[in-house]
């Protein structure tokens, strides 16, 4: 798989192709000092390849993973705020009944405090997480889409670089839905 620098450069260069404006959103990367500080404050090590990412930019930038333009990556201390207030609408540990006899890559969980929000989802507590409690058939540092605090994880990919890929790829075949006359902003997301 390419490096993380390579998948930004190819994201960067379908802003620039597509939709100059997006370009703005992003933010410069985060320092060892900050990643070191996020890692304390959730009480996990985070996946290098996420750590890589955040290293370039640490947050604003569109990964629009579903074709909408509302997927917006959050800064480390967005991130750090958000477990708390979300644990506050689903008790942790809670497990819902999946009917797959503990063989999903996914744990039932309804929210976990190592499940890390890293993108917004659109609507109310809708994350994509770093899951770091995967189940059985799952990996350390997989992407999982938290429809909402009271609905099990869907797994999205294996890890946060072939899901940082799948964007570069979307991105190169344009297969995103922007509207130029309203760019997302960082007032409209979480």
């Amino acid at each position: 798989m390419e490096s993380m620098s390579i998948l930004w450069q190819r994201i960067e260069q379908g802003f620039a192709t597509h939709s100059p404006h997006l370009l703005d959103l992003l933010r410069p990367g985060a320092s060892e000092e900050e990643l070191l500080q996020a890692e304390k404050a959730l009480g996990v090590p985070l996946p290098e390849d996420f750590k890589t990412c955040y290293r370039l930019h640490n947050g604003g930038c569109l990964l629009a993973p579903l074709g909408c333009s509302e997927h917006i990556t959050l800064s480390l201390n967005q991130i750090v705020g958000i477990p708390r207030e979300v644990v506050a609408l689903a008790r942790p540990g809670t497990k819902h009944d999946d009917g797959n006899n503990g063989t999903w890559p996914v744990q039932p969980f309804l929210w976990h405090p190592q499940r890390i929000p890293f993108l917004w989802g659109g609507y109310g507590s809708e994350f994509f997480c770093l899951d770091m409690v995967p189940g059985p058939g799952g990996q350390v540092g997989q992407i999982v889409f938290a429809p909402h605090a009271l609905q099990t994880p869907d797994l999205i990919a294996p890890s946060f670089q072939a899901f940082v890929a799948k964007a570069a790829d979307d991105m190169e075949a344009y297969n995103y839905e922007f509207d130029p006359e309203s760019p997302p902003s960082a007032s409209e997301w979480y």
